[in-house]
């Protein structure tokens, strides 16, 4: 009888726990050489923890880990880099004001030689050739796209000489054209005898590409299964412990009067062409969808609707006000709701507590009643305690998974993106812009935060949706656009088809005019 072949990785009886909550419990898990693992579950499962405890980043309270079928203590990210351990975080590790070259080069050949600028961008180049993942060079991180920066990472983690490649939410910022790309350079990689584990809340990502499958709940493993033998139903099934409710249908909308109304816009973009839209105006109740291709100007529009990024010329109104030059929080103080692509760097601050982040853009209601009896006299003044009671109806309404007292930073991607929605749709906003608002989220997160959405179209908010997710944008949008190197067009209700849609963002959809 043959023996299985001893596992690159093994972790065995892993435990984790944060104050009350448990993050693992009692995970077994192996992962082989020349195989792609996905590793699933709900926001909040314990995957992500799983894996920071392989990268050296979090110690286990219980249980073992082994490589090549000897024990080891992975106490440091250094411990586990030796090792030939990569991680490609969900969220960046990158320093935002060096270029994209000079992140590459800490990574790739930190401490070996120096290297001139020029040989950092054709090695930076010639990469991303081959991995198909193309990265703009000379410019600050910091100022790139959110997809431009995924793709860096992954690049990094490529460009390393890892054994074991773990991917945390590799595709949330990618197209289904640079899934592909990235699927292939996977497949080769496997089949140098490497390992990759590969973290999704894209299931038929994780059946087209993946060698195994293994399912957490609650940070306990319920089932591994292989993708031949299984389908995205039940895999949702094992996920979330019952079958998925009937995807979402959307009501006709019943548009009231106009809450946005944009004319002849242009502003800089960082990149390109400016940004160009020469007639916009969206009425309470509906959702206007924005198409594109990340880097195609979708956050420069989202820039200059929140105040951001101030506009060269044109016009831009809330509820029949010029509000052109109002400043950010003049636009939100006039009912703008926004949820930014980004949520570690935009959308909330995280050495903060949940219940302060919720409130960040003021308390709905009476503050008064917020204020320490002994210093309501002074303006500005806040009990936390009472920050916290007032939290709680929302965490349950929003099903926030996390204590309103914890720091933001402890709960999972999923949950702290419930936290930006929930403090911007509590204000219930006249008009909401939100930029990829389910990036990085499960399954059953993205319907809840696809319901919210559609609840205020239904209570008369204008919804600005900007989103990589066609499907999303074909489900939810009531009208749609493409931005393309910053040009705007608006397709007329015939091209609701997710193939032309695939071609204008291409560039190549004929006919028509700017909206």
């Amino acid at each position: 009888m043959n023996r299985a072949p001893t596992p690159l990785l093994r972790f065995e009886n892993v435990s984790r726990r944060f104050g009350p909550v448990t993050a693992l419990d009692r995970v077994t898990l192996d992962v082989r050489a020349g195989e792609i693992h996905a590793l699933l579950g709900e926001n909040g499962a314990g995957k992500s923890t799983l894996m920071h405890v392989a990268a050296g980043l979090e110690q286990p309270d219980a249980g073992e880990l082994w490589i090549d079928g000897q024990p080891r203590e992975i106490d440091s990210p250094r411990a586990a880099a030796t090792l030939g351990i990569g991680l490609v975080s969900q969220h960046f590790a990158l320093a935002p004001a060096l270029s994209a070259e000079e992140n590459y080069e800490l990574v790739c050949r930190a401490g070996r030689r120096l290297y001139r600028r020029r040989d950092l961008e054709h090695r930076l180049e010639r990469d991303g050739r081959v991995h198909g993942l193309r990265i703009p060079s000379r410019r600050p991180v910091g100022e790139l796209a959110v997809g431009d920066q995924q793709r860096l990472e992954i690049l990094k983690a490529l460009g390393t000489e890892s054994r074991i490649l773990i991917l945390d939410e590799p595709t949330a910022a990618l197209t289904a054209h640079e899934f592909e790309e990235l699927a292939s350079v996977l497949r080769r990689w496997r089949k140098t005898g490497r390992a990759v584990v590969f973290i999704s809340h894209k299931l038929e990502e994780v059946l087209a590409l993946a060698d195994r499958i293994t399912v957490l709940r609650r940070g306990a493993v319920v089932g591994e299964r292989i993708p031949g033998d299984t389908d995205a139903t039940e895999l949702a099934r094992l996920m979330i412990g019952e079958t998925l409710p009937p995807p979402l249908e959307r009501t006709q909308s019943k548009p009231g009067p106009v809450r946005l109304r944009i004319e002849n816009l242009r502003a800089e973009r960082d990149v390109g062409p400016p940004l160009e839209i020469p007639s916009l105006t969206i009425r309470g109740g509906e959702i206007f969808g924005v198409a594109g291709i990340d880097g195609n100007g979708q956050q420069e529009l989202f820039q200059v609707i929140t105040g951001e990024r101030q506009s060269e010329a044109g016009l831009l109104e809330m509820d029949g006000e010029d509000r052109l030059q109002a400043d950010v929080s003049q636009r939100a103080a006039r009912g703008l709701g926004a949820i930014p692509a980004d949520r570690h760097r935009h959308g909330l601050i995280l050495a903060m507590s949940v219940a302060e982040n919720l409130w960040l853009r003021g308390i709905p209601g009476d503050r008064r009643d917020l204020r320490p009896r002994w210093l309501r006299w002074l303006p500005g003044t806040l009990s936390r305690r009472r920050l916290v009671e007032a939290a709680a109806p929302v965490l349950a309404e929003f099903g926030i998974r996390g204590e309103a007292a914890a720091p933001v930073s402890e709960l999972s991607g999923g949950n702290q993106q419930k936290v930006v929605l929930a403090r911007e749709l509590s204000r219930e906003p006249g008009v909401l812009v939100a930029h990829n608002p389910t990036r990085g989220v499960d399954v059953l997160g993205a319907r809840f935060i696809h319901e919210k959405l559609l609840d205020h179209r239904a209570r008369g908010s204008a919804i600005v949706l900007i989103s990589t997710d066609l499907d999303e944008l074909l489900r939810l949008s009531d009208r749609l656009a493409v931005l393309v190197a910053g040009r705007w067009r608006e397709l007329p209700p015939e091209d609701r088809d997710r193939d032309v849609l695939g071609r204008a963002l291409g560039g190549r959809l004929s006919g028509g005019g700017d909206g």
